[in-house]
């Protein structure tokens, strides 16, 4: 009868104490590490590490055939590298304790031992968790079936908390499927862990598996940010386009060492005579809030934006090759000389 209440109730089951033990092992050790190998199917697949620091600090290495994968996840930032193939992707900190899905390789899915993140395994197993229990600890197993198909879980408690197996096995409705596995070695607890132990050094020669995504410059139709700039001289701010006359001009953002802005500021040098000219950097105009150069947002440099006689955005061009010199300056004039001339709306 007991038991009867028990499973009506939603009670754990009467040997769960692997749970309690597991919780508070993990509430012992919030810096631990541990060496572990994996297998597929019944073979073997890779052998890894993982180190962790709560809240957020995590090393994973794992290799097996001609993969060797390593993550580093902290408040500094999160890289992952695939030495076999000599790539890398650099993602922002999570700030936890936790992983991206990986894009360059399949290594964190079937060797990341997950629930190590996790300070409780109910994370993982409910209350209908069958537990069986012996002198070495317990045997935790859970299986679900969704739409998808069938998925199981198996985990080994031993009897000081310690998680020294776990298993999942997923059955897809439309056959196949896979059965992975992971046996621990003995938990260690190195002392006194720093940020620098979990970061990762990118290797020379290695690529990016995707270029970072270029930041759009504020776009042809919208109001420019004309009014706040200080003077070179930095003695008064001042709104540009009243500058200008209310006319057509050019602004553009430079930086201060590199070929192509210096060799845009000779540029900009020399058509100031008929074309109202600004610039930041390289002496120009400055933003002593900021907030007018994130309006811009300019991707890269040299950015050049015309704006109307309205201070809206007409065109904009980006970088400057002086061998084209003759024809980006025939472009650009006739762009300001077509904007002179446009009816106001």
């Amino acid at each position: 009868m007991t038991l009867i209440l028990a499973a009506l109730l939603g009670a754990r089951p009467p040997h769960t104490d692997a749970f309690g033990r597991y919780r508070a092992f993990m509430a012992a050790h919030q810096s631990f590490q541990v060496s572990f190998s994996t297998k597929l199917n019944g073979h073997d697949l890779s052998t890894g590490s993982i180190t962790v620091q709560r809240p957020q600090r995590l090393l994973f290495r794992a290799r097996g055939g001609r993969a060797n994968y390593s993550i580093s996840s902290t408040e500094a930032g999160y890289v992952e590298i695939e030495r076999g193939t000599k790539t890398y992707e650099e993602l922002p900190s999570l700030h936890r304790l936790a992983t991206y899905p990986s894009e360059i390789s399949g290594m964190a899915y079937s060797t990341l031992p997950t629930p190590l993140l996790f300070p409780d395994l109910r994370t993982i197993f409910d209350r209908t968790t069958d537990v069986t229990s012996s002198a070495a600890g317990d045997r935790l197993h859970i299986s679900a079936r969704t739409m998808m198909g069938k998925m199981d879980a198996w985990a080994d408690v031993d009897s000081k908390g310690r998680l020294t197996y776990f298993r999942k096995k997923t059955v897809p409705t439309r056959g196949g499927g896979a059965d992975y596995e992971w046996h621990f070695k003995p938990f260690t607890f190195p002392a006194n862990l720093k940020l620098k132990d979990f970061l990762t050094t990118l290797p020379v020669g290695f690529v990016p598996y995707a270029l970072p995504r270029m930041e759009m410059p504020l776009q042809i139709g919208k109001p420019a940010p004309t009014n706040g700039w200080t003077t070179p001289n930095g003695r008064q701010t001042v709104d540009l386009a009243a500058v200008a006359g209310h006319k057509p001009f050019i602004f553009a953002v430079l930086d201060t060492d590199s070929a192509a802005s210096l060799g845009a500021l000779a540029f900009l040098k020399t058509i100031q005579d008929g074309t109202p000219v600004f610039w930041t950097g390289n002496g120009g105009y400055t933003d002593r809030s900021g907030r007018l150069l994130a309006l811009l947002n300019p991707p890269a440099t040299p950015m050049f934006y015309l704006i109307d006689g309205q201070g809206k955005v007409a065109k904009l061009w980006l970088g400057f090759d002086s061998s084209h010199r003759a024809a980006f300056q025939a472009e650009v004039l006739k762009a300001v000389q077509e904007a002179s001339s446009s009816k106001k709306p």
